[in-house]
């Protein structure tokens, strides 16, 4: 996904970086307009928490990871709120929530929270642009990430 080292994670697609199965970046599997704000330095004191600052294949690994499993969880999210399904919309704004704070994507973590209230109390109004809003958060974090990735390098 990010990968600037020759290394391959375990979740990654042999030789490619990519996360397997994706087959393509982030801004392709959920759109491309970055435009929100994510806080580098937030991530970049939750990458030192979390003891990978220093490493840059674990920080790889760490982001790829996330990028990933957010992007999936996105990808049902979107088709959940299509849908109308208050309960699934719940339980997978719970988990961007949870990967998002650990990793320091506070502004992520806040919309999910957002959206996980909705899910649990059934209201579902306004859902559709909070989803919006997460997924352009999530590209931001994408762009984000690659400067990141340059700096602990």
């Amino acid at each position: 996904m990010f990968q600037e080292s020759s290394g391959t994670s375990k979740h990654s697609e042999a030789g490619t970086g990519m996360p397997a199965s994706a087959g393509h970046n982030c801004e392709d599997r959920i759109g491309r307009t970055p435009s929100p704000t994510v806080s580098t330095d937030r991530i970049m004191e939750r990458l030192e928490v979390l003891g990978v600052l220093e490493d840059l294949e674990m920080a790889q690994e760490l982001i790829d990871v996330f990028v990933y499993d957010a992007g999936q969880s996105l990808e049902e999210l979107g088709r959940a709120v299509g849908a109308g399904d208050a309960k699934v919309c719940e339980r997978l704004a719970h988990r961007v929530k949870g990967s998002s704070l650990n990793l320091g994507v506070d502004e992520l973590g806040a919309l999910a929270r957002s959206m996980e209230e909705k899910g649990r109390s059934g209201e579902m109004a306004g859902a559709t642009e909070v989803y919006e809003s997460m997924r352009l958060t999530y590209n931001a974090f994408c762009v984000v990430a690659r400067g990141i990735l340059r700096k602990v390098a």
